[in-house]
């Protein structure tokens, strides 16, 4: 291994990211009916503010209900860039946000709900290409919306084909699911599959096993379509906290949640990583330290025991800063508190994702500012994980730095080609101190030339290239 190469392995590394909710316009755009200019304008300074504040990765909502906010012709765009569905913005988000993202240093994920259609199944929008339309037979009514039916094996292969056009025309850097399979319950309502599971479900004695069989054949077939595409893109999975309680199951953790995911949703989480069919879960842990029924402590410490060597990053959950329900969340120290935690789990805990974008930009209880002045003052690359396709970046040519006043002006040349290296997709700028380095600014490989506002000791400047944040 070449020294940059291992300089890069020993650079400080924790996953520091941010949901960003397209669906209702929760996050963006703020409305739909904006022009392109200013949903532009409103991304740019989302991203401004999340590189500000120490993030490098936004996991991006890009297919909420079977619609999409990227160029493509299976399904219609969402209504929530154009204020009716079917109806393009002009412009390409899902592009825009990736070259936003990469230019600031930030990882894109591209966040899907591979299986909700509708949020309300007595509005159906008139385009023909919404799917309740194109394949009525495949949806399925459950409360007040609709869903494809997780029990009929052609929904799977549709999103798998999906995914596959999308990985291989995009450069995104991960695929990411979030906590909707089947369904949250509602009390007294079956959930209406009874047909679907004598049709599909031969050789299973239970409907349960059968329905964890079809969430299972979707992450499975997630997995394989970024194995036969791109295998460097990163896939995980945001479930709901709880996988089981201890009452069910002496595997499961000391809680009494409502709604485990194995027992309610059909989604066996764990069983995902101990498969290695996922590189990591975001367990939705949005409970302050020591509620009683589903106490932060005790399943952050659940899930670092049951990790299976993939990663483990933990939903945060700002939003519930002052919330009354639970009064911990008046206390400004609650969710540093959880941070601190995290970090005594690690290396298993490997960081955070926050819920959600606007409620950081808000930056209640000064939450933000405390991720800026403090626990993420010194920036972070994303984990690496070594199961993923490894291959080194090819290294600046020429670096040449110079003072002028109170800045530093870094150049360098573009890196020579080499057998077995690839080109750098970001330059890291980073500082020694003492015996080690600490990263001063990621920035995007076009990039030759940055100014540093502050006095650092030329000598002590070194920068590196990396391929999407692996090597």
């Amino acid at each position: 291994m070449q020294s940059s190469e291992l300089f890069s392995q020993e650079l400080q590394r924790e996953l520091r990211g941010v949901w960003v909710a397209t669906v209702l316009n929760i996050d963006w755009p703020s409305k739909a009916s904006l022009k392109a200019k200013m949903q532009k304008a409103e991304i740019d300074k989302q991203l401004d503010y999340f590189e500000s504040i120490g993030l490098n990765a936004v996991f991006f909502q890009i297919r909420p209900n079977s619609n999409r906010l990227y160029k493509g012709s299976t399904e219609p765009w969402a209504e929530w860039v154009s204020g009716k569905q079917g109806k393009g913005p002009g412009y390409d988000p899902l592009k825009y946000i990736i070259k936003g993202c990469h230019q600031r240093g930030l990882e894109l994920h591209a966040w899907i709900n591979p299986y909700r259609v509708l949020l309300d199944s007595s509005k159906t929008p008139k385009t023909k290409k919404n799917i309740a339309k194109k394949y009525p037979d495949w949806i399925i009514n459950y409360g007040k919306g609709s869903m494809l039916n997780p029990g009929i094996p052609s929904v799977r292969t549709y999103i798998y084909e999906i995914l596959k056009q999308l990985i291989s025309r995009y450069d995104i850097d991960g695929i990411h699911y979030d906590d909707y399979f089947y369904p949250y319950p509602y009390k007294g309502l079956p959930f209406p599959d009874e047909k679907d599971f004598q049709q599909y479900g031969e050789g299973f004695n239970d409907k349960a096993s059968w329905r964890r069989h079809n969430v299972d054949a979707l992450i499975h077939a997630t997995n394989n379509a970024i194995i036969e595409t791109r295998p460097s893109v990163k896939f995980g999975v945001s479930p709901f906290g709880v996988w089981r309680n201890i009452e069910s199951d002496s595997l499961g953790s000391d809680t009494r949640a409502g709604a485990p995911t194995y027992d309610s949703l059909y989604a066996d989480t764990r069983k995902w990583l101990q498969n290695g069919w996922v590189d990591y879960i975001a367990p939705q842990l949005y409970w302050s330290i020591g509620f009683p029924p589903a106490a932060y402590d005790v399943l952050a410490k659940w899930w670092a025991k049951n990790s299976y060597n993939r990663h483990i990053f933990i939903g945060q959950g700002p939003y519930k800063i002052n919330n009354n329900y639970d009064s911990a969340w008046y206390n400004p120290s609650e969710i540093p508190n959880q941070i601190r935690l995290n970090r005594q789990l690690a290396p298993v805990i490997k960081g955070s994702i926050y819920f959600s974008a606007q409620q950081l930009i808000k930056n209640p209880n000064n939450i933000s500012d405390s991720l800026k002045t403090d626990f993420y003052a010194e920036k972070a690359l994303p984990p690496i994980m070594p199961w993923k396709p490894q291959q080194p970046a090819l290294q600046p040519n020429k670096i040449k730095i110079t003072a002028q006043g109170n800045a530093l002006i870094i150049k360098w040349e573009k890196p020579n080609a080499k057998l077995g290296y690839v080109a750098p997709t970001f330059y890291a700028i980073c500082e020694k101190k003492s015996s080690s380095y600490s990263i001063i600014k990621v920035v995007d490989s076009r990039k030759r030339k940055v100014i540093l506002s502050k006095e650092i000791q030329k000598d002590n400047i070194k920068v590196i290239g990396l391929n999407n944040h692996f090597n």
